[in-house]
């Protein structure tokens, strides 16, 4: 076959779909393609409020990704039949106290120079805006294109587009070989002119790669939590909403269904993969300082995982030191906002052998 892809996430389905439309055969290996890390993302496309100071590299990647992702979530769901899910209802982000109002405003110069339009709203514009905020809250922040994609709607279109495409699945783990072309599967070999490794954390398990290359991959693991507000009887939100809270970081993101997704703890942890209590206090506690009727929804879902996380904070995309194999992985946090965008520029690089720009500077050749 021309193309082998180990692992079933948006990065490993994107390429799949777009290699298959380009008319090459692809078989994606994955035990449970779909459930990864991408099935439990909050779904945020959101290159405003995802910029940190000291990521002036990764930024040019995710406004490009976030342009992308309009267009494509519509052909996924022509294609698929399916909803793909994605909402531009726009983002706000709030300070609880004055010390969490000076951090958010201290980026603002930053966020402008590289193009960014932030506005500062008063804390009654921030309510007027998004009323389920609660009362105790210190700056708002309008960031109206920063928007979000119910993820696990947009995956379930994503698989059957790929199925629709021609791509093949094959249900196992497997490992790349130090023999050109093979991967090994659980019950067989596949050979394959081409082979792509988006297999997220676990990239650091294929012993045949680069050692640095994956050596600069480290396990970040964050906690998610599911819950179900009834809009009859409670306020929730409409926008999605990026909160600090005491120096820590919250997000509180709404479905159409009255599903809300509360996240973002983020721990340096070695493949340390159950739900905690403290992250799970934390989590509520942070995001009721600011939305008080949080302690009405219904709890539903408690989830830890790790996410693939580089040094420098790029992904790892493009070519390595083997002609037959390639990455597309190390998406760290933004894995879901980069996904299409990744598809795309690695469906280009196989054909024509060229990483277009702004993906080009993710190649994983920078590692050695």
């Amino acid at each position: 076959m021309d193309l082998v892809i180990i692992g079933g996430g948006i990065a490993g389905l994107t390429t799949a779909r777009e290699a298959a439309r380009s008319g090459m055969s692809v078989t994606v290996v994955d035990p449970t393609p779909t459930h990864g890390a991408s099935y439990a993302a909050a779904g945020m496309i959101a290159p405003l409020t995802e910029y940190h100071i000291g990521d002036e590299r990764l930024t040019p990647l995710l406004v490009a990704a976030a342009h992308v992702w309009p267009a494509y979530a519509a052909r996924i769901a022509d294609e698929s039949g399916l909803p793909s899910g994605y909402v531009d209802h726009g983002t706000v982000v709030v300070g609880h106290d004055v010390d969490d109002k000076a951090e958010l405003l201290r980026h603002l110069p930053a966020q402008r120079a590289l193009g960014f339009t932030p506005e500062v709203l008063t804390t009654r514009e921030v309510r007027e805006r998004e009323p389920a905020l609660g009362p105790n809250l210190s700056v708002g922040i309008a960031a109206p294109a920063d928007h979000a994609v119910h993820n696990r709607e947009f995956l379930a279109a994503l698989l059957r587009a790929c199925e629709l495409a021609g791509v093949e699945f094959v249900y196992e783990t497997a490992q790349v070989t130090a023999i050109p072309h093979l991967v090994q599967c659980e019950s067989q070999q596949l050979r394959a002119e081409h082979i792509v490794v988006a297999a997220g954390i676990d990239t650091v398990r294929q012993a045949a790669l680069e050692a640095p290359i994956r050596a600069a991959i480290r396990p970040v693991k964050g906690q998610i939590l599911r819950l179900q507000a009834d809009r009859r009887t409670s306020a929730m939100p409409e926008l999605t909403v990026r909160a600090l809270v005491r120096g820590k970081s919250v997000y509180i993101v709404p479905r159409p269904s009255g599903e809300v997704v509360i996240g973002a703890t983020v721990e340096e942890r070695q493949f340390d993969l159950g739900a905690t209590a403290a992250g799970v206090f934390e989590l509520l506690r942070d995001a009721r300082a600011i939305m008080p009727s949080v302690d009405e929804w219904a709890f539903t879902e408690s989830w830890a995982g790790m996410r693939p996380t580089t040094h420098d904070h790029l992904p790892i995309v493009g070519a390595s030191t083997r002609s037959d194999v390639h990455y597309a992985t190390g998406h760290g946090r933004n894995g879901i906002l980069l996904g299409p965008l990744t598809g795309l520029s690695m469906a280009e690089y196989l054909r024509s052998g060229v990483m277009p720009s702004p993906m080009s500077n993710a190649s994983p050749l920078r590692f050695l």
